[in-house]
């Protein structure tokens, strides 16, 4: 029992074995925390792609519900907005290679049974696509 109590009162400092094993779980805990952190931002970065192109398609929806207030329903919506066509004015505009695309169940009913997609490249060089469904129908001025 002495030269147990000897013994442990001569040690001094870390052993080897004890640095590398200390130094592992460092390494270990600091990559697991970058990698969540990663995860996270681009996780952010696609749900705020994700919300840009949700905000796209209802402005497009906010347009076509403007056009409805004048001339002839149908007509004057589904002619401003081309079934199947691209939004002119939103084509690129916030997104990478964003494209907005309308498109009708049918030309002549009343409401319009609405699709609006926008399609884009995220941070990732993967292709999104968002589509929001609605009716639109003729509003008085």
């Amino acid at each position: 029992m002495r030269d147990i109590k000897t013994h442990v009162a001569n040690q001094k400092g870390f052993t080897l074995i004890e640095l590398a094993v200390t130094s592992f779980v460092v390494v270990l805990a600091l990559v697991g925390y970058v990698g969540a952190t990663t995860f996270l931002q681009r996780h952010s970065e696609s749900k705020f792609e994700e919300s840009v192109a949700i905000q796209d398609a209802n402005r497009v929806f906010e347009q076509m519900r403007q056009q409805a207030s004048s001339g002839t329903f149908p007509g004057n919506v589904t002619g401003q907005f081309s079934d199947g066509a691209a939004v002119a004015a939103f084509n690129g505009l916030n997104l990478t290679n964003e494209a907005v695309t309308v498109s009708y169940a049918d030309t002549t009913d009343n409401p319009l049974d609405v699709t609006v997609s926008v399609a884009w490249l995220n941070n990732q060089g993967v292709n999104m696509t968002k589509a929001l469904r609605s009716y639109v129908t003729q509003r008085s001025s």
